[in-house]
């Protein structure tokens, strides 16, 4: 597997591509790093472009005329192309698992084209796992981890933004940082496992307090895997496997 690919950004704010190159920085600590085309001579490996702005529309099109390089576009209609469509705001998770699926469904084993990376009304993706907390070092961690699997990923910074998302469907697993907003954690927790009816989820929780006391705790909470922060990767990647890795099949 190549290990870098070019990503050409065409169009977009100024906000926005401020927030494209936090991105890009989280991007480029995983494998396969996924960093900014700035060869104007060269082609990139994928366009990520404004589909709500007609210029970048048409450079994009003049870019790309012969449609060869997979393109992710990010607004509210993809104009027909049939190519990814992420809606706004920007999202880090949802921006990198694009990228990952626009690559694999053109690599030399793709066969279908695997579909667009959005959130809908309705979840239809039951392979989603989310990830709850505000502490950017650890959702960095955590999703470089999940990145090494066939699941797609969302982050909410709270406990009443996770909850909102069940309101739309359902995940198999969510991790939660207890840290970020301490008993509201362990809230999470109790509300999510005392959902009646559906399929159940696994709640792996995280926290940097007195281990043995939070342990207890989050126990009695109803969780199914408890992590000691600063979190090992090797237990992270050993509780993504038993309860992470069997999304997909789902």
């Amino acid at each position: 597997m190549q290990d870098s690919r070019t990503v050409a950004v065409v169009g977009f704010n100024a906000t926005e591509l401020l927030v494209l190159g936090s991105i890009f920085g989280l991007a480029a600590k995983r494998i396969p790093r996924f960093v900014r085309h700035t060869d104007s001579a060269t082609q990139p490996d994928l366009f990520l472009a404004d589909a709500d702005d007609g210029s970048a529309v048409a450079e994009l099109l003049r870019r790309n005329a012969d449609a060869r390089v997979p393109v992710v576009l990010v607004g509210a209609s993809d104009h027909g192309t049939g190519w990814p469509l992420l809606p706004r705001p920007l999202q880090w998770a949802g921006v990198i698992v694009a990228f990952d699926h626009a690559i694999r469904a053109t690599g030399p084993n793709a066969s279908a084209p695997l579909s667009p990376v959005r959130r809908t009304a309705k979840r239809t993706e039951p392979d989603t796992i989310l990830i709850v907390g505000s502490d950017r070092g650890f959702n960095a961690l955590v999703f470089d981890r999940l990145s090494r699997h066939a699941v797609a990923i969302e982050d909410v910074p709270d406990a009443d933004a996770a909850l909102a998302r069940f309101a739309d469907g359902h995940y198999p697993c969510v991790i939660i940082d207890s840290d970020s907003r301490g008993s509201e954690g362990l809230r999470l927790c109790k509300a999510i496992k005392s959902r009646k009816g559906g399929q159940p989820t696994a709640v792996i929780i995280a926290s940097s307090g007195t281990e043995q006391f939070d342990r207890v705790r989050a126990t009695m909470a109803g969780c199914d895997a408890f992590l000691a922060k600063p979190v090992s990767e090797r237990k992270l990647d050993d509780a993504i496997q038993r309860y992470v890795a069997a999304a997909a099949a789902y």
